[in-house]
């Protein structure tokens, strides 16, 4: 598969990491009683909606990708594409996992330490097996490796999204038809189930619809469908960044929908600032690229990075 790079989206992928990490440092000096921001809601908001800005920004470029293999070779191949997926997320993945299960737990404080908590065998096999996410609905935050539920969606989404584009690589038909099924799901689990089921739970926390909202996006990207145009336009780059900053100023939030409608909104920032010729501002600069391309160290090790500083600095 050739490489592509898309100036901007480096500084993005930092911004989404630093607005995870700035959540969690004022959840962490809640904890310990540290001075702290925790009750801002902007502060709340920010973490979960920076994982929302990596799960479209994957679902773009994922997309892109792949629609650029199968033009090239008129094929996917599946096999290559699992492979540098392993080779990219695997080793950081299970390292925290050893950290996280087996040695932290020998020097934390007990009330760290997974040692201690219910149902430890059952958290190791649900984040060896990449159900992170199933782990933290039936068990609850498990130390130090919490953030690895985003890692274990991520992977869920890769095991179906290359057969998805097979299906229909010039067209967006599958990846609509995705994101109907899914939202459906959600929605109707939740009418006949009860939004306190498991299922529920698993479904909505998944946020599959913000990974495929990216997908389609990538599509118009590489094909320049209709709104192509507008993507580029410096008005409306500007007017969607304002927006989207209104809305997490004022943590506004729509039952069913809320990520979406954020998804859609970084959709259309990660778009502009990836063709537009002259996007609203540059965040191509050497410091944020840096960042950006240790963005996914950044996120893994940041839980323990917090932990150690607010409590021996």
């Amino acid at each position: 598969m050739s490489k592509f790079y898309f100036r901007n989206l480096d500084g993005i992928r930092f911004i989404g990491a630093l607005m995870v990490i700035i959540h969690h440092i004022e959840q962490n000096k809640s904890v310990f009683g540290i001075r702290n921001a925790w009750t801002n809601s902007v502060i709340q908001s920010i973490g979960p909606l920076g994982v929302n800005l990596f799960f479209t920004l994957s679902g773009f470029l994922i997309t892109y990708l792949l629609i650029h293999e199968y033009n090239s070779n008129k094929a996917i191949d599946i096999k290559s594409f699992y492979i540098r997926r392993i080779l990219r997320i695997w080793p950081l993945y299970f390292l925290l996992i050893i950290l996280g299960f087996f040695l932290l737990p020998l020097v934390v404080p007990a009330e760290f330490n997974v040692f201690n908590l219910p149902n430890y065998g059952q958290r190791l096999l649900l984040f060896c097996t990449f159900l992170p996410n199933v782990s933290y609905i039936v068990n609850g935050t498990t130390p130090f490796v919490h953030q690895l539920w985003s890692i274990g969606v991520e992977e869920q989404f890769y095991l179906v999204w290359p057969l998805l584009i097979l299906l229909s690589p010039g067209k967006k038909t599958s990846v609509l038809l995705f994101f109907l099924t899914y939202m459906s799901a959600v929605v109707l689990v939740n009418k006949f189930a009860g939004s306190e089921t498991i299922l529920y739970k698993i479904l909505s926390k998944a946020r599959f619809s913000a990974m495929a909202i990216g997908g389609l996006m990538g599509y118009i990207v590489y094909y320049k469908t209709k709104g192509y145009q507008l993507i580029q336009s410096g008005i409306f780059g500007w007017l969607t960044f304002i927006i989207t900053i209104l809305l997490i100023v004022k943590s506004v939030y729509v039952p069913y929908i809320g990520y979406e409608i954020y998804a859609v909104l970084f959709a259309i920032l990660i778009a502009h600032f990836s063709v537009s010729p002259k996007p609203i501002f540059s965040l191509d600069y050497d410091v944020l690229n840096y960042f950006g391309k240790i963005s996914y160290g950044l996120y893994m090790y940041h839980s323990i990075m917090i932990f150690l500083s607010i409590k021996f600095l």
